[in-house]
This record gives structure tokens, sequence and C-alpha cells, in this order.
């Protein structure tokens, strides 16, 4: 019935957020944007105090959300006010990092006003959100490297904050078995508009003896990201499992903070990392032919003239060089929005354009100048795991990253001397991990899109390289659909190609 080390997961701290937002949305409580007469009751009418941990597949503790709302008159308006804290602990090819989400937001109780502040730390990097909701428009504000880059968005009266956890538990615990509903969301991940469907499975208990509690469990799917919720009649969520394979369990004070004190838990890379079937890929591979598997009907993988299907899921991949880009030349103007800077992609920065113009000198031809650039961050780039929201001016202070981070400065850096760069997010071969590890790397416009590498200093990107999205760091959740699901089996790989420099990092 249907009602209306150096290697590392991409977007961690987009990973953070995210179950950040699905243990905020999994508890009545916390629903400020949800609209409709019967919401009052969406707001702290006493001060509430929970805790929920963060455990792995194999439920070994990675951190937690504890989130406190109380009842707050501002301007003489009655709301709520949420503070959130969240640590997250991972470890990335044996490197142990940490992660500290927190801040606070305000929601009137008419729904019409609103403010927010939160950060997001790790070492020595950092991004803050702030802004507030006023008359149907939200004005944030990105912190990022020393600079302040605004958002504005028209926002829906009928909208509700998504996430992963999607909607209002107080609509989740009327569902009976077989419902389902589609609601109207606002999904922080993406800063776009869309719609969260929710299914009731039916029903399961929860703990032994005393402790015993039982729970509807629904499924909850965002943009193809689909999720598991256990709640109770009064509209808390017991516990919660995510496309990652993480969970989140209604804990306390106690053990959550005890869990966060011990030693990292195993390699979340290892985890996620796809173990291929058929031939042993090989890096350097000039064409790779595989067969993909475990995708729903509605996730798609991009084609280009570097990957393509032929038939029978199979993905034929053949990255295009310079030169064979160049013969295949289009309209300039279908590159050119991959020229703006981005908050994170800070190619307008006289930091960023300086350094740009003292790599490509007096080079003139844009492939030169793309080259320049990919031999200067392989080379100028310390190869070590960094757990942070990747912005181009952070790493050229730092001088330290990833592939997140060599993909960002290199995307700055091109774009700072009008060489179209994007970003691909995908999948590549590892002989250390024997396996297909997420990845990132910049394509460059040449006529087509050529990939490069300046992580593995690939000037032609080699064809052990999948690409699953193309976009700036709002489009990285959109790997959440593939992360525990996509199969590879590897039917060809092809000759090396020639590298320039050593490939294996």
């Amino acid at each position: 019935m249907l009602r209306r080390h150096r290697k590392k997961l991409i977007g961690a701290a987009v990973v953070l957020f995210w179950l950040l937002m699905m243990g905020l949305l999994a508890r009545r409580e916390l629903l400020p944007l949800l609209r409709g007469p019967s919401m009052s009751a969406s707001y702290a009418a006493s001060p509430t105090d929970s805790w929920m941990m963060v455990l792995s597949p194999s439920e070994q503790p990675l951190g937690f959300i504890n989130s406190q709302t109380a009842p707050e008159t501002r301007d003489g308006l009655p709301g709520t006010l949420l503070t959130l804290n969240a640590i997250l602990k991972m470890q990335f090819l044996g490197q142990p990092m940490r992660m500290h989400l927190g801040g606070s937001a305000w929601f009137a109780r008419a729904g019409d006003t609103g403010s927010f502040d939160f950060a997001v730390r790790s070492e020595e990097h950092s991004a803050r959100f702030e802004g507030a909701l006023e008359n149907g428009m939200l004005e944030a504000r990105i912190h990022t490297a020393g600079e302040v880059y605004p958002l504005s968005l028209s926002v829906d009266r009928e909208i509700v904050i998504a996430g992963v956890a999607g909607t209002s538990t107080l609509q989740l615990n009327r569902l009976d078995p077989g419902e389902e509903t589609v609601l109207e969301a606002f999904d922080p991940m993406t800063l776009t508009l869309g719609t969260a469907r929710v299914k009731c499975l039916g029903f399961e208990t929860l703990g032994e003896g005393a402790a015993a509690r039982k729970a509807r469990v629904v499924s909850i799917t965002v943009h193809n990201i689909e999720s598991k919720a256990w709640i109770d009649d009064q509209g808390q969520t017991l516990r919660a499992e995510t496309p990652l394979g993480l969970i989140l369990q209604q804990t306390t004070s106690h053990e959550a903070l005890a869990a966060a004190a011990r030693e990292t838990p195993q390699d979340l890379i290892l985890a996620v990392a796809i173990r291929p079937s058929g031939k042993r890929p090989a890096r350097g591979a000039r064409r790779m032919t595989i067969r993909v598997s475990g995708l729903s009907d509605a996730v798609a993988i991009p084609e280009d003239a570097n990957q393509r299907f032929a038939g029978n899921a199979e993905l034929v991949i053949a990255p295009r060089s310079q030169e064979d880009a160049a013969k295949s030349a289009r309209d300039l103007n279908d590159a050119t929005p991959y020229l703006a800077p981005h908050p994170f992609v800070q190619s307008g920065h006289p930091d960023i354009q300086k350094t740009a113009a003292g790599i490509v000198g007096d080079r003139q031809a844009p492939w030169d100048k793309a080259r320049a650039i990919h031999d200067w961050v392989f080379a100028n780039i310390e190869k070590q795991g960094v757990l942070s929201i990747p912005s181009a001016l952070d790493v050229l202070n730092s001088r330290v990253g990833d592939c997140n981070e060599h993909t960002v400065l290199f995307a700055a850096l091109a774009r700072a001397v009008d060489v179209p760069t994007r970003i691909a997010l995908g999948v590549v071969w590892s002989d250390e991990l024997d396996g297909f590890y997420y990845h990132a790397w910049p394509e460059v416009f040449m006529g087509e899109w050529v990939w490069m590498d300046p992580t593995f200093g690939q000037p032609v990107a080699d064809a052990t390289h999948v690409k699953l999205v193309t976009g700036d760091i709002e489009r990285w959740p959109r790997l959440l659909p593939f992360l525990g699901k996509l199969g590879i089996e590897v039917l060809d790989v092809g000759e090396d190609m020639p590298q320039s420099h050593d490939g294996e990092q």
C-alpha cells in the first residue's frame, strides 16, 4: 500500500556528516524543518540527551554521536536548540585518524526561522558551515582555509531534512508492515531537493530479557541510498544500518565515551575494497574489460570517451591520450563550467593563481599546462592519508594528502590557468590491497576529457581506473549506492602503458 596511509575512502568527512545527520534525524525531537499541523510534538518540550554508537560492519566501535535538545525562545519565538557532538575514529592502511564534528542549530516552532553553525575538524584541517533560514531562503556560509564562500538556497515549506535516515519517526512509527510513504526532502548531503521513500518491513525484538524492546523495522531510500532503522513505539531509533555497513546503535554516555577511548579498529579501506573475480588487473594497462554486477537499475555508471559499455554489463576502459582527444575536438562551451572556482577548489584565490602561473611559466598549450601541473603536484605533495574535507588552499599550504587532496589541488591550479578540469570518483586497482579501492583523479578537457592521475604520477591514467561519479565535493555522496554493492569480474587486461613515474604509490 502506498501513501504519498596514503589511500583512503572518498569523502570520509562527508561520511561523518552523513552519519551525524542519520543520528540527528533518527529522533522525533530533531526534525526542525518538518511541516504540518501535527508536528508541534517534534519540538523539545523538555531537555533531551541522546547517545548513539557508530560501529564498524563487525560491530567494533568507531565513535559516537551525542545530540541534545532544549526548548529555547529567541526574539519572542519559541523553538528548539539542538547541540551535536560527534567523533569518528578510522584507520586507513594502518594509519589511525580522528575527526570531530560539532555545533548547534536553533529552529522556531513555526518552522519559518532558524540558524545553524557546525564545524568539521581533523588534525590541522577544518571546515565550518553556518547560516540561517528565513522566509523560505537558506543563507549559508562555508568557511575553509581562511576563506568564506556564500551559499543561497530556496527551501520549500513542505521539505523535511532527509539525510540517510530520511524522514520523521513520527510518521515512520505509524506505518504497518508492507506500507510505504514518499516524502519531499532536502538532502543536506547533496544540497538538492529529492524524495525519501520509506517502507515498513515488519517488527523485531532487540535485546534480551528485561532490556528487550519491540521495534518497527523500516527501509529508507534517499537518492538510491538505502538504509534500515529499528524504531520503537515512542519514535526513538534503537538501531540503524547504513549502506557502508556502518551501524548506529542507541547507547549510554558511559559506553560511548569508553568506546571512543579504545584503539582504532580494523582498517576500513580493507573492508570496502572490491575483490574482483576473473583475470588479475595490471597497473599501467592500456585497456581493461570488466563485467559489473550488484547494482540496482537506478544506479548508472557513466560513459565517456574513456569507458563505454559493450553490452551484457561489460564495461570497456581505454583511457584517451591527449593526442586522441585532440582529434575529436568539441565545443569548449561544454567544458566552461569546469573553469569556475568552488568553495573547496579555490581557483580564483591569489595564492592558487600565483602558484599555477609559476608552474606553467610561458607554456601556452593547454596540455603542456596540464602536464606541468600534474608533474608539480606529484612531486610536491607528500603521499599521506588525511581525514578531512579536502580544500585546495589547505593542501597548497600543508603539501600533504592522499588522492582527494592531490585531485582538488590539481583542479584548482589547472582552472586557474584556464584548463577546464573536473573530478572523477571511482575505484582503481591496487596490487598492495589485491583489489579495487575507492579513489579520486582529475579529468582535463582537450577536445575530449582526458584522465590524469597526479597521485600515481600518471599523465594519462591507466585502464585500471573505473569512473563511477563525476563532479565536485557535493557530488561525492553519489558513491554511496556503490559501496558494498559493486561487483567486478575482470574479463580482459590489455598491454602496459608507458609511465613517466612509478605508478604504485
